[in-house]
């Protein structure tokens, strides 16, 4: 549900509270911040500290993501590439690393030159916050607010944590603290127990972070998106670096990682340690941003919009074609009401997504993921069988759904069908979901996908020709394709190379791909195996991902180098990250069905 967001004065009195070395006045309580785009200053709110780094190891328990070579940071944490080369563990599961290699910030934030502190420049959404009881206190998103021994606030590193008894530790969620062996516990097992570090005041003129997902330029026209930074092209208009923090070479086409120095005439970027990589080249994909005019003196950026204030002058709301609300303080996101006495901004019905249908099939020798149908017809695990028109079995795909008496569709459990094509629940509203028949298939069939009569795909992939004429695999199940033979997007998407997404039309507007695309986790065989191995005596099959069940099994993830959800039900593709929720997976680009090659039929 989304706070009220508190209006900002448009046109504001400038009181100089403190002189840049470059000249510029910042107000208030702003102090003067570097531009990490350029070399003048800017006017920040006061700094946080930054955090500090552990070494990646070759085992960290409990298991978290695993670093590109191949060592591996603790749950929870984020694996990220210092200006040395090497990989150390942040404390934070969005981060970006400081040049000095032993600290990191919050994403969306900027480190100091010292690494010791970051910064948020004017123009860019901060990161999310968790804001402490107190009010005044707030920690990093997918971290939780605990009481230190001094009566503050501090924040341990995990999303729903536990927080141990001497103020000092925490632990995961569903974990208990052992203090006098230093560990957490759980069904699962134990780990060691984790650090918390203090929480961030909230500033005076902090209001509710609203996530734009832009950069803006210093010449607060133009934008680059989330993890870009803003370069100066020879034209004197903006470009975007594909790297976050960069620096912005002198010749004003190319631009290197933070912590190193352009060589022009090597084409290199070189770090201190005497190490080099190419020069990247800036993209002149900036948009130039446009005013919102409220009046004919007044404007308000672009994405935002006008409402009044309570002393009748026009103030900004960081939303497009926002609700103004009474209290000439607060706006709301299109379609949204106002509840001022609740602080809340009150949805309309929200849609469901409709999901895809996999056809009931003739039952092989029971591996207990079935959902039987009868005697000889089942359907996968986390489906419903329902009964099709023709009599015979469909597959739901959706747990313990609602079939429809048309024998057609099928709708959430809780819900009910509706003749006019939609799945009731209460005030809100999801579009049927249309079963496919039930397909007979032997119960000797191989496991993959079939390409060719030489090539397939693991399970829950889709072949796709690549530039080169070859079968290449998409991670997606039924994906669909993509005309670069690059990318591909999920069923039901198409493809818009123009803008590099994937985007879904229905009742004339564009969805992004931000819908449900998790996927049901599976008991994983209890038997040996040469495929991916969870622990000594577990596995998943190839081209899978062990992730940690709420039961504390192990369970196999269907995506090959999945993320793995922190409701420990659900679990993402690669590339994807899981929402709060654990039913969505976000993703900023298309995905890249190169990155696994298609395999002859018999191989593994």
């Amino acid at each position: 549900m989304w706070l009220l967001v508190p209006l900002w004065l448009a046109l504001s009195g400038a009181v100089a509270s403190l002189r840049c070395p470059d000249g510029r006045l910042c107000q208030g309580l702003d102090v003067c911040c570097r531009d990490p785009g350029g070399d003048g200053y800017a006017c920040c709110p006061p700094s946080l500290g930054s955090l500090p780094m552990t070494q990646a190891s070759s085992v960290a328990k409990p298991a978290g993501p695993m670093c590109p070579d191949g060592t591996q940071c603790p749950a929870e944490y984020s694996c990220l590439r210092t200006s040395a080369g090497s990989f150390s563990c942040c404390p934070l599961s969005e981060a970006v690393a400081c040049a000095d290699g032993h600290h990191c910030c919050p994403r969306g934030s900027h480190c100091n030159a010292d690494g010791k502190s970051c910064f948020v420049l004017p123009g860019i959404p901060a990161a999310g916050a968790v804001q402490c009881p107190d009010g005044e206190s707030e920690c990093p998103n997918e971290s939780t607010c605990c009481m230190m021994p001094t009566g503050s606030w501090g924040c341990c590193p995990m999303p729903q944590a536990a927080c141990c008894a001497d103020k000092v530790h925490c632990c995961p969620h569903a974990t208990t603290c052992d203090l006098e062996r230093a560990r957490c516990l759980s069904a699962a097992g134990e780990q060691p127990l984790g650090s918390k570090v203090p929480a961030q005041k909230r500033a005076p003129w902090q209001g509710v972070p609203v996530s734009l997902g832009a950069i803006t330029c210093p010449d607060h026209r133009s934008a680059c998106p989330d993890g870009t930074t803003c370069c100066q092209l020879p034209t004197s208009q903006y470009g975007c670096c594909p790297l976050q923090n960069a620096v912005c070479c002198s010749d004003r086409l190319h631009c290197c990682p933070q912590g190193t120095t352009c060589d022009l005439p090597h084409s290199t970027c070189a770090s201190t340690l005497g190490q080099t990589q190419p020069l990247t080249q800036l993209l002149d994909t900036a948009e130039r941003a446009r005013e919102v005019p409220c009046d004919e003196q007044t404007s308000c950026p672009d994405g935002n919009t006008c409402c009044r204030l309570s002393t009748g002058a026009w103030g900004c709301c960081p939303l497009v074609e926002a609700v103004c609300c009474e209290d000439h303080v607060h706006c709301c996101p299109k379609g949204h009401k106002c509840d001022p006495a609740g602080g809340r901004c009150q949805p309309p019905a929200a849609p469901i997504p409709w999901l895809e249908k996999t056809p009931a099939r003739v039952r092989a020798p029971s591996t207990g993921r079935d959902v039987k149908c009868d005697e000889q017809t089942s359907c996968p695990d986390g489906n419903t069988c329902c009964r099709l028109s023709t009599g015979a079995w469909g597959c739901c795909p959706l747990v313990e759904a609602v079939c429809c008496q048309d024998h057609l569709h099928c709708c959430p459990k809780g819900y009910t069908c509706d003749p006019a094509g939609e799945c009731q629940q209460a005030l809100l509203s999801v579009p049927w979901a249309p079963k496919a028949p039930a397909h007979i298939i032997a119960a000797a069939q191989s496991r993959g996908v079939k390409c060719s009569q030489t090539v397939s795909c693991e399970d829950g992939q889709t072949c796709c020709k690549s530039g080169m004429g070859s079968w290449a695999c998409c991670h997606l199940p039924n994906a669909v394709c993509c005309e670069d033979h690059q990318h591909c997007c999920p069923w039901g998407y198409t493809c818009n190379l123009a803008t590099q997404s994937c985007e879904k039309h229905q009742a004339g507007r564009v969805l992004p791909v931000d819908l449900s695309l998790s996927a049901s986790l599976l008991p994983a065989s209890p038997e040996p195996s040469n495929d991916v191995t969870c622990d000594a005596q577990h596995y998943c099959h190839a081209h899978q991902t062990c992730c940690k069940a709420a039961s504390g099994a192990w369970a196999c993830c269907p995506y090959h180098w999945g993320s793995c959800c922190s409701d420990m039900r659900h679990c993402c593709p690669f590339g994807y990250r899981c929402s709060k929720s654990g039913l969505d997976c976000k993703r900023r680009w298309l995905l890249r069905w190169d990155a696994g090659a298609a395999r002859p039929h018999g191989l593994l």
